[in-house]
């Protein structure tokens, strides 16, 4: 995953100087879609692997939009104050993000579930990333 992300950086960073951010994280999402669609029908260790690269191609993007959209959005000002909140709640979620899939496998005996219900989130993601209104540089970073 790592591999893949890396060189799909610069990438990113060349998409996002030449289209708007919030359009490209909005394709982020909808990399993180395919991946999952991938990864609930993968049976064979070739599939693992071509899942590992769509999901490195995901978060090689996602780690350059994230911190374009961060400042461009939310202003200089205050974002140590906001990106603290937001990597808290990444954590969080990050500790407690394996509990439904292990409800899910006790419960339905198996992954299948609780990946098609997990598909909701990229896509509401890439909505709100395709209908957030652009910021208005002057509101954040002075005249």
């Amino acid at each position: 995953m790592a591999i893949i992300g890396f060189p799909v950086t610069f990438v990113s960073g060349y998409l996002v100087d030449k289209f708007k951010v919030n359009v490209v994280l909005a394709i982020t999402f909808g990399i993180h879609i395919i991946a999952i669609l991938w990864l609930w029908q993968v049976q064979s260790t070739a599939g693992f692997i071509v899942y590992g690269v769509i999901w490195g191609v995901a978060h090689g993007f996602e780690r350059i939009t994230l911190n374009i959209v961060w400042p461009n959005f939310f202003g200089r000002t205050n974002l140590g104050s906001i990106k603290s909140i937001a990597q808290s709640v990444m954590v969080i979620g990050s500790a407690l993000g394996p509990l439904p899939f292990g409800v899910f496998y006790d419960w339905q005996g198996g992954y299948s579930e609780i990946l098609l219900l997990s598909l909701t989130l990229p896509a509401i993601a890439a909505i709100f990333a395709l209908i957030s209104p652009p910021p208005k540089y002057e509101d954040y970073h002075g005249s």
